[in-house]
């Protein structure tokens, strides 16, 4: 939520705002991982957001700290291993702790 809060210029928590504050000036390197960018886009098809994945595509070009972490069979895998979340596509965007 806080990348669409971010890209759409909605007020978020100042912790947040300074991480996109780091990335964006090259102090810092923000990893994305798909499943956000797979919600994103679904949001934005259901119009439930005003932001969508070229918006996305076209900041991450501008912005090159952004990385995005690609959900693998690997991944998948460890996903299940996550025991303390239940939604499925929570524990796969929590895998970039891990």
């Amino acid at each position: 939520m806080a990348l669409i809060l971010h890209l759409e210029k909605r007020q978020m928590p100042e912790t947040a705002k300074k991480c996109f504050l780091e990335t964006e000036n090259g102090e810092a390197e923000m990893i994305v991982p798909t499943m956000v960018l797979v919600e994103l886009s679904y949001l934005s098809e259901k119009k439930r957001i005003q932001v969508n994945i070229q918006q996305y595509e076209e900041h991450a070009k501008r912005y090159q700290n952004y990385k995005t972490f690609d959900i693998s069979l690997e991944s998948v895998k460890k996903a299940f291993e996550i025991d303390d979340i239940p939604e499925l596509h929570d524990r796969l965007i929590r895998l970039v702790q891990y």
